[in-house]
C-alpha cells in the first residue's frame, strides 16, 4: 500500500511538473480532463495535452504508463474537486483534490500556460 501512496503521490508531482492541457476551455476542465484520461489508461489523450519541449514525448509517456498502473490499482478516481483558481489571460493556477477509490486523497496546485487558444498545464 505504502507503494501504491508513494507512486500517487509521484503522479500529483508530475503533473504539476508535467501538463496536461489540451482542448478543454478552462484550465480548470483541462487539470480535471489529465486526471481522468490517466485513470482511464488512455496516455495518448493525456499527451496531446502536454505542453512539453521537443523530444520529451517518449519521457512523459513512461511516466504515465506508471501513473496509470498506479491509479489502476487504486481503483481509480472517484472525485475530482477545484479548491482554488487564478486565471490570467495567459497562465493560471488551479488548486484542486483528486480523491481516489481506495479514499485516498490528493491535493495539488497546477500551473498552466495558454499555448495559441488551449490551456495546458506548464513545466
Amino acid at each position: 500500500m505504502k507503494q501504491i501512496v508513494k507512486a500517487l503521490a509521484t503522479v500529483a508531482a508530475m503533473l504539476v511538473m508535467a501538463a496536461c492541457g489540451g482542448s478543454a476551455s478552462s484550465p480548470e476542465k483541462v487539470v480535471e480532463n489529465c486526471w481522468k484520461q490517466l485513470s482511464k489508461g488512455n496516455i495518448s489523450k493525456a499527451l496531446e495535452m502536454i505542453d512539453m519541449a521537443e523530444g520529451e514525448e517518449q519521457t512523459y509517456a513512461q511516466m504515465y504508463a506508471d501513473v496509470c498502473r498506479s491509479l489502476e490499482v487504486a481503483g481509480g478516481v472517484d472525485k475530482f474537486e477545484v479548491v482554488s483558481s487564478l486565471v490570467g489571460e495567459a497562465e493560471a493556477t488551479v488548486g484542486a483534490t483528486v480523491t481516489l477509490h481506495s479514499g485516498q486523497q490528493i491535493t495539488q496546485t497546477y500551473t498552466l500556460v495558454k499555448v495559441g487558444k488551449e490551456w495546458k498545464l506548464n513545466q
